[in-house]
């Protein structure tokens, strides 16, 4: 779990990265066109919305210096409706490197929009998820009181091992159910050892635990 946690921060930050890179680009870009652009006639090649999004991206193509050039952009949103493929639309583009260009009377997206965020708040959720599952399950290993359950569900894990449900008495005899792992299938009201927090009983797990074992 420590693994994914890893693995998850690192595709998280390497996405922000590659987002802050194309947004630094997209203003260099932006300022060089505003200061010494030129304008062409070009075409339109492709209108697609890339996977699930549901903005919707333009691609032409136009020449410039008597070479032909491709370009993207995404549409703005009251114009998605309207455009065909082959239409003419005006282009401009840096006369040093029409590599750099865009569609002439078209805003530029914002720098920052949900979609990028979403995704941001997304990898980090699941890169602190495995943090939080090991800290949940530590607490009533390290700390917590013992008693005997009896299993009332037993189902096979994704995380491999099973799944199991289990009912118990607290020190104060009132019953309680819980769920936690066992590595191999367990028979329903077979016993089983929990471990939960006087404190707080819905704190609890069966033992063995997933990723912790009692050293004394």
């Amino acid at each position: 779990m420590a693994l994914v946690t890893a693995i998850m921060l690192a595709l998280t930050a390497a996405f922000a990265v590659s987002i802050g890179m194309d947004r630094i680009h997209q203003l260099q870009h932006r300022g060089a066109l505003r200061n010494g652009a030129q304008e062409a006639i070009g075409q339109i090649t492709r209108l697609w919305s890339p996977g699930r999004s549901h903005k919707t991206r333009v691609a032409y193509a136009f020449v410039a210096n008597g070479i032909s050039f491709a370009g993207e952009a995404q549409v703005p949103k009251q114009l998605a409706l309207t455009l065909r493929e082959s239409e003419a639309i005006p282009i401009q583009f840096l006369p040093a490197d029409p590599a750099i260009n865009h569609p002439a009377t078209w805003e530029w997206p914002a720098l920052l929009d949900w979609d990028s965020l979403v995704a941001l708040a997304l990898g980090l959720t699941l890169a602190v998820f495995p943090l939080w599952a090991l800290r949940s399950e530590r607490k009533p290993v390290a700390r917590g009181s013992s008693t005997a359950g009896k299993i009332t569900k037993c189902a096979p894990s994704g995380r491999g091992g099973f799944s199991v449900n289990f009912d118990f008495y607290t020190e104060d005899g009132n019953i309680r159910n819980g769920s936690g792992w066992s590595q191999c299938p367990r028979e329903i009201g077979e016993q089983v050892c929990v471990l939960y927090l006087p404190e707080a009983p819905q704190r609890n797990l069966s033992y063995p635990a997933l990723n912790y074992r009692v050293i004394s």
